[in-house]
Protein backbone atom coordinates (compact mmCIF):
# COMPACT_ATOMS: atom_id res chain seq x y z
CA UNK A 1 0.00 0.00 0.00
CA UNK A 2 1.43 3.70 -1.01
CA UNK A 3 1.25 6.41 1.71
CA UNK A 4 -0.36 10.14 1.15
CA UNK A 5 1.03 12.08 -1.94
CA UNK A 6 2.55 15.40 -1.02
CA UNK A 7 0.43 18.24 -2.31
CA UNK A 8 3.53 19.41 -4.47
CA UNK A 9 3.22 16.06 -7.08
CA UNK A 10 -0.33 15.92 -7.33
CA UNK A 11 -1.53 14.41 -10.80
CA UNK A 12 -3.54 16.09 -12.94
CA UNK A 13 -7.00 14.71 -13.58
CA UNK A 14 -8.88 14.63 -16.84
CA UNK A 15 -11.60 12.25 -17.67
CA UNK A 16 -15.00 11.80 -18.40
CA UNK A 17 -17.57 12.58 -15.51
CA UNK A 18 -19.90 9.96 -14.45
CA UNK A 19 -22.42 11.82 -16.17
CA UNK A 20 -20.97 11.78 -19.24
CA UNK A 21 -19.49 15.09 -19.13
CA UNK A 22 -15.70 16.18 -19.32
CA UNK A 23 -14.71 17.64 -16.33
CA UNK A 24 -12.19 19.90 -15.98
CA UNK A 25 -8.51 18.96 -15.32
CA UNK A 26 -8.07 18.69 -11.35
CA UNK A 27 -4.98 19.01 -9.57
CA UNK A 28 -5.56 15.95 -7.04
CA UNK A 29 -2.66 14.58 -4.34
CA UNK A 30 -5.40 11.58 -3.76
CA UNK A 31 -3.36 8.54 -4.87
CA UNK A 32 -4.76 5.68 -6.62
CA UNK A 33 -5.00 3.63 -2.98
CA UNK A 34 -6.65 6.61 -1.36
CA UNK A 35 -9.33 6.62 -4.01
CA UNK A 36 -9.95 3.00 -3.43
CA UNK A 37 -10.36 3.80 0.20
CA UNK A 38 -12.58 6.56 -0.02
CA UNK A 39 -14.99 4.08 -2.13
CA UNK A 40 -14.52 1.50 0.52
CA UNK A 41 -15.69 3.99 3.49
CA UNK A 42 -18.66 5.23 1.37
CA UNK A 43 -19.81 1.50 0.78
CA UNK A 44 -19.52 0.75 4.45
CA UNK A 45 -21.24 3.90 5.58
CA UNK A 46 -23.80 2.40 3.23
CA UNK A 47 -24.11 -0.65 4.47
CA UNK A 48 -23.76 -0.55 7.90
CA UNK A 49 -26.54 -1.87 10.00
CA UNK A 50 -27.30 -2.18 13.80
CA UNK A 51 -27.90 -5.41 15.30
CA UNK A 52 -31.73 -4.89 14.99
CA UNK A 53 -30.98 -4.50 11.52
CA UNK A 54 -31.68 -0.69 11.72
CA UNK A 55 -29.90 1.09 8.78
CA UNK A 56 -28.35 4.56 10.96
CA UNK A 57 -27.32 5.68 7.23
CA UNK A 58 -30.55 6.37 5.58
CA UNK A 59 -31.28 9.63 6.69
CA UNK A 60 -27.87 10.88 5.66
CA UNK A 61 -28.04 9.25 1.94
CA UNK A 62 -29.92 12.55 0.32
CA UNK A 63 -29.77 15.96 0.97
CA UNK A 64 -32.65 17.44 3.24
CA UNK A 65 -35.53 17.79 1.08
CA UNK A 66 -36.05 22.08 1.16
CA UNK A 67 -40.09 21.54 0.83
CA UNK A 68 -39.83 19.80 3.95
CA UNK A 69 -37.74 21.46 5.74
CA UNK A 70 -37.02 24.68 4.45
CA UNK A 71 -35.43 26.12 7.33
CA UNK A 72 -33.22 23.33 7.30
CA UNK A 73 -30.82 25.80 4.69
CA UNK A 74 -31.34 28.89 6.88
CA UNK A 75 -29.49 26.98 9.84
CA UNK A 76 -27.19 24.73 7.42
CA UNK A 77 -24.53 26.32 5.26
CA UNK A 78 -22.42 23.53 4.02
CA UNK A 79 -25.22 20.79 2.95
CA UNK A 80 -23.71 17.05 2.94
CA UNK A 81 -25.00 13.64 2.33
CA UNK A 82 -23.49 10.59 1.08
CA UNK A 83 -24.83 10.98 -2.02
CA UNK A 84 -22.10 14.18 -2.46
CA UNK A 85 -19.38 12.34 -1.41
CA UNK A 86 -20.42 9.23 -3.96
CA UNK A 87 -20.49 12.38 -6.83
CA UNK A 88 -17.52 13.90 -5.58
CA UNK A 89 -15.78 10.29 -5.80
CA UNK A 90 -17.26 9.12 -9.19
CA UNK A 91 -16.12 12.65 -10.88
CA UNK A 92 -12.63 13.05 -8.76
CA UNK A 93 -13.55 16.08 -7.08
CA UNK A 94 -11.95 15.73 -4.08
CA UNK A 95 -8.16 17.67 -4.60
CA UNK A 96 -6.81 16.07 -1.40
CA UNK A 97 -7.90 13.08 0.85
CA UNK A 98 -8.54 15.78 3.59
CA UNK A 99 -11.41 17.23 2.12
CA UNK A 100 -13.32 14.06 1.69
CA UNK A 101 -12.37 13.34 5.17
CA UNK A 102 -13.86 17.29 5.92
CA UNK A 103 -17.47 16.12 4.09
CA UNK A 104 -17.18 12.81 5.86
CA UNK A 105 -17.44 15.18 9.25
CA UNK A 106 -19.56 17.84 8.14
CA UNK A 107 -22.42 14.73 7.91
CA UNK A 108 -22.60 14.05 11.32
CA UNK A 109 -21.81 17.85 12.47
CA UNK A 110 -24.82 18.94 10.32
CA UNK A 111 -27.41 16.42 11.96
CA UNK A 112 -26.04 17.59 15.43
CA UNK A 113 -26.19 21.15 14.94
CA UNK A 114 -29.81 21.18 13.30
CA UNK A 115 -31.49 18.27 15.59
CA UNK A 116 -32.24 18.02 18.87
CA UNK A 117 -29.79 14.89 21.27
CA UNK A 118 -33.24 13.11 21.31
CA UNK A 119 -33.96 12.79 17.62
CA UNK A 120 -33.42 9.97 15.36
CA UNK A 121 -30.94 11.41 13.22
CA UNK A 122 -28.91 12.89 16.00
CA UNK A 123 -28.30 9.32 17.25
CA UNK A 124 -27.91 8.25 14.27
CA UNK A 125 -25.44 11.21 13.29
CA UNK A 126 -23.29 9.99 16.49
CA UNK A 127 -23.58 6.09 14.93
CA UNK A 128 -21.81 7.37 11.30
CA UNK A 129 -19.94 9.42 12.69
CA UNK A 130 -18.19 6.24 14.67
CA UNK A 131 -18.04 4.60 11.72
CA UNK A 132 -16.29 7.01 9.91
CA UNK A 133 -13.60 7.27 12.97
CA UNK A 134 -13.28 3.09 12.92
CA UNK A 135 -12.58 3.55 8.93
CA UNK A 136 -10.17 6.19 8.61
CA UNK A 137 -8.07 4.64 11.61
CA UNK A 138 -7.89 1.29 9.74
CA UNK A 139 -7.03 2.94 6.84
CA UNK A 140 -3.94 5.18 8.85
CA UNK A 141 -2.81 1.43 9.92
CA UNK A 142 -2.32 0.49 6.45
CA UNK A 143 -0.14 3.42 5.66
CA UNK A 144 -2.66 4.38 3.09
CA UNK A 145 -3.24 7.64 5.04
CA UNK A 146 -1.49 9.50 7.32
CA UNK A 147 -2.47 9.90 10.86
CA UNK A 148 -3.54 13.46 10.45
CA UNK A 149 -6.27 12.55 7.74
CA UNK A 150 -7.35 9.86 9.86
CA UNK A 151 -8.96 12.39 12.46
CA UNK A 152 -11.72 14.27 11.82
CA UNK A 153 -11.97 17.99 11.91
CA UNK A 154 -13.62 20.18 14.41
CA UNK A 155 -15.92 22.04 12.89
CA UNK A 156 -16.92 24.16 15.70
CA UNK A 157 -19.17 23.91 18.65
CA UNK A 158 -22.75 22.25 18.81
CA UNK A 159 -24.96 25.22 19.06
CA UNK A 160 -27.74 24.54 21.70
CA UNK A 161 -30.91 24.08 19.61
CA UNK A 162 -33.99 26.14 21.08
CA UNK A 163 -37.66 25.50 20.18
CA UNK A 164 -39.00 26.52 17.11
CA UNK A 165 -41.34 29.39 17.23
CA UNK A 166 -44.82 28.39 17.66
CA UNK A 167 -46.47 31.59 16.65
CA UNK A 168 -44.91 31.49 13.13
CA UNK A 169 -46.11 28.11 12.53
CA UNK A 170 -49.30 29.48 13.45
CA UNK A 171 -49.47 32.11 10.91
CA UNK A 172 -48.16 30.05 8.34
CA UNK A 173 -51.24 27.38 8.84
CA UNK A 174 -53.66 30.38 9.46
CA UNK A 175 -52.50 32.02 5.56
CA UNK A 176 -53.01 28.53 4.41
CA UNK A 177 -56.49 28.25 5.72
CA UNK A 178 -57.38 31.65 3.83
CA UNK A 179 -55.98 29.73 0.61
CA UNK A 180 -58.08 27.01 1.45
CA UNK A 181 -61.43 29.24 1.88
CA UNK A 182 -60.99 31.24 -1.45
CA UNK A 183 -59.93 27.24 -3.18
CA UNK A 184 -63.48 26.44 -1.75
CA UNK A 185 -65.41 29.60 -2.51
CA UNK A 186 -64.03 28.85 -6.39
CA UNK A 187 -65.27 25.44 -6.17
CA UNK A 188 -69.15 26.21 -4.95
CA UNK A 189 -69.47 29.43 -7.87
CA UNK A 190 -68.56 26.66 -10.31
CA UNK A 191 -71.22 24.58 -9.10
CA UNK A 192 -73.93 26.92 -8.63
CA UNK A 193 -73.44 29.10 -11.44
CA UNK A 194 -72.75 31.83 -9.42
CA UNK A 195 -70.27 35.25 -9.90
CA UNK A 196 -66.46 33.05 -9.29
CA UNK A 197 -63.89 34.42 -7.30
CA UNK A 198 -60.55 33.73 -8.45
CA UNK A 199 -57.96 32.43 -6.03
CA UNK A 200 -55.10 34.73 -5.33
CA UNK A 201 -55.00 38.33 -4.76
CA UNK A 202 -56.47 41.01 -7.33
CA UNK A 203 -55.78 44.45 -8.50
CA UNK A 204 -57.14 47.56 -7.86
CA UNK A 205 -58.25 47.54 -11.03
CA UNK A 206 -59.60 44.41 -11.28
CA UNK A 207 -61.91 45.21 -7.52
CA UNK A 208 -63.07 48.86 -9.12
CA UNK A 209 -63.85 47.14 -12.34
CA UNK A 210 -65.73 44.34 -10.53
CA UNK A 211 -67.15 45.97 -7.57
CA UNK A 212 -66.79 50.16 -8.15
CA UNK A 213 -69.79 49.98 -9.90
CA UNK A 214 -72.31 52.58 -9.61
CA UNK A 215 -76.43 52.11 -8.19
CA UNK A 216 -77.38 53.11 -11.79
CA UNK A 217 -75.01 50.59 -13.15
CA UNK A 218 -76.85 47.79 -10.55
CA UNK A 219 -80.28 48.97 -11.35
CA UNK A 220 -79.66 48.58 -14.81
CA UNK A 221 -78.39 45.38 -14.42
CA UNK A 222 -80.97 44.22 -12.18
CA UNK A 223 -83.71 45.30 -14.90
CA UNK A 224 -82.09 43.73 -17.02
CA UNK A 225 -84.12 41.06 -19.71
CA UNK A 226 -83.21 37.47 -17.93
CA UNK A 227 -82.95 35.86 -21.56
CA UNK A 228 -79.91 38.06 -22.09
CA UNK A 229 -77.83 36.45 -19.40
CA UNK A 230 -75.11 33.97 -20.59
CA UNK A 231 -72.83 31.83 -18.73
CA UNK A 232 -72.17 28.63 -18.56
CA UNK A 233 -75.50 26.33 -16.81
CA UNK A 234 -74.83 24.74 -13.49
CA UNK A 235 -72.96 21.50 -13.44
CA UNK A 236 -74.28 19.04 -12.06
CA UNK A 237 -71.92 16.43 -9.99
CA UNK A 238 -72.95 12.61 -10.28
CA UNK A 239 -72.86 10.89 -7.02
CA UNK A 240 -69.43 9.46 -7.42
CA UNK A 241 -68.05 13.10 -7.86
CA UNK A 242 -69.66 14.46 -5.19
CA UNK A 243 -68.40 11.97 -3.24
CA UNK A 244 -65.13 12.43 -4.22
CA UNK A 245 -64.96 16.22 -4.17
CA UNK A 246 -66.35 16.01 -0.66
CA UNK A 247 -63.25 13.70 0.09
CA UNK A 248 -60.73 16.47 -1.12
CA UNK A 249 -62.38 19.11 0.85
CA UNK A 250 -62.85 17.09 3.91
CA UNK A 251 -58.76 15.68 4.22
CA UNK A 252 -57.76 19.67 3.87
CA UNK A 253 -58.40 19.83 7.78
CA UNK A 254 -56.18 17.20 8.93
CA UNK A 255 -53.41 18.66 10.90
CA UNK A 256 -50.55 16.71 12.27
CA UNK A 257 -49.21 16.52 15.74
CA UNK A 258 -47.05 19.68 15.00
CA UNK A 259 -50.56 21.58 13.83
CA UNK A 260 -49.76 21.50 10.38
CA UNK A 261 -52.52 21.14 7.63
CA UNK A 262 -50.89 17.73 6.15
CA UNK A 263 -52.31 17.73 2.61
CA UNK A 264 -50.28 20.64 1.77
CA UNK A 265 -46.59 19.30 1.54
CA UNK A 266 -48.52 17.40 -1.55
CA UNK A 267 -50.11 20.11 -2.96
CA UNK A 268 -47.45 20.47 -5.29
CA UNK A 269 -45.07 18.44 -7.42
CA UNK A 270 -40.87 19.70 -5.84
CA UNK A 271 -38.83 21.76 -8.93
CA UNK A 272 -37.09 20.00 -11.38
CA UNK A 273 -34.44 22.10 -11.32
CA UNK A 274 -34.02 22.00 -7.76
CA UNK A 275 -34.39 18.45 -7.20
CA UNK A 276 -33.67 16.49 -10.18
CA UNK A 277 -32.85 13.43 -8.33
CA UNK A 278 -36.71 12.86 -7.22
CA UNK A 279 -37.71 12.67 -11.11
CA UNK A 280 -35.06 10.13 -11.28
CA UNK A 281 -36.13 8.10 -8.52
CA UNK A 282 -39.79 8.35 -8.56
CA UNK A 283 -41.29 7.20 -12.24
CA UNK A 284 -45.25 8.01 -11.77
CA UNK A 285 -45.37 11.46 -9.98
CA UNK A 286 -48.10 13.10 -9.29
CA UNK A 287 -49.47 15.96 -6.35
CA UNK A 288 -53.28 16.74 -5.37
CA UNK A 289 -53.21 19.94 -7.58
CA UNK A 290 -53.10 17.19 -10.76
CA UNK A 291 -55.48 15.15 -9.23
CA UNK A 292 -58.07 17.93 -8.49
CA UNK A 293 -57.39 19.40 -12.42
CA UNK A 294 -58.86 15.86 -13.05
CA UNK A 295 -61.78 15.92 -10.93
CA UNK A 296 -62.88 18.92 -12.21
CA UNK A 297 -62.43 17.47 -15.62
CA UNK A 298 -64.14 14.21 -15.26
CA UNK A 299 -61.25 12.20 -15.71
CA UNK A 300 -62.36 9.93 -13.00
CA UNK A 301 -64.62 6.94 -14.20
CA UNK A 302 -64.51 5.55 -10.76
CA UNK A 303 -63.58 5.86 -7.40
CA UNK A 304 -61.02 3.25 -7.73
CA UNK A 305 -59.75 5.14 -10.38
CA UNK A 306 -59.36 8.37 -8.29
CA UNK A 307 -57.99 6.16 -5.41
CA UNK A 308 -55.32 4.35 -7.74
CA UNK A 309 -53.80 8.09 -7.76
CA UNK A 310 -54.52 9.07 -4.48
CA UNK A 311 -52.23 6.02 -3.21
CA UNK A 312 -49.82 6.56 -5.99
CA UNK A 313 -49.32 10.13 -4.76
CA UNK A 314 -48.69 8.41 -0.90
CA UNK A 315 -46.36 5.54 -1.75
CA UNK A 316 -44.28 8.19 -3.78
CA UNK A 317 -43.85 10.25 -0.61
CA UNK A 318 -43.18 6.96 1.23
CA UNK A 319 -40.77 5.62 -1.31
CA UNK A 320 -38.69 8.78 -1.37
CA UNK A 321 -38.69 10.57 1.91
CA UNK A 322 -37.07 8.91 5.41
CA UNK A 323 -39.74 6.55 7.72
CA UNK A 324 -38.51 9.50 10.21
CA UNK A 325 -39.48 12.39 8.45
CA UNK A 326 -42.60 14.45 9.26
CA UNK A 327 -43.92 13.78 5.32
CA UNK A 328 -43.52 10.02 5.54
CA UNK A 329 -45.67 10.00 8.95
CA UNK A 330 -47.87 12.23 7.25
CA UNK A 331 -48.62 10.41 4.11
CA UNK A 332 -49.28 7.06 5.89
CA UNK A 333 -51.90 8.64 8.36
CA UNK A 334 -53.70 10.76 5.16
CA UNK A 335 -53.62 7.27 3.09
CA UNK A 336 -55.31 5.38 5.89
CA UNK A 337 -58.07 8.10 6.52
CA UNK A 338 -58.69 8.55 2.15
CA UNK A 339 -59.14 5.23 2.17
CA UNK A 340 -61.41 5.20 5.35
CA UNK A 341 -63.62 8.21 4.04
CA UNK A 342 -63.85 6.47 0.86
CA UNK A 343 -65.28 2.93 2.17
CA UNK A 344 -68.91 2.27 1.64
Amino acid sequence: MSSASPASSAPVVDFTGARGDTVAKIASSVTSDQWKAIKRIIDTLYAYRLSDGHDPSKVFQRKVNKRVLPDYYEVIKEPVALSTLRFKTLNRQYRAFADFVRDCALIPHNAQTYNRPEAGAYQDALVIKGVMEKELRQLAEEKIISTEDAVLPDLGEIPPISPRAKEEDDDDDDEDEEDDEEEEIDDSDEEGGKRKRRRGPRSLAAITKREGGSKDDLQRGADADPRKKRGRPPRVDTPMEARIKAVLKGIRKNKNDLGQIMIHQFEKLPDKTTMPEYYHEIKEPIAIEFIKRKQKRKKYQSVDHFMRDIDTMFNNAKSYNQDESQIYKDAVLLQVRFTRSLSP
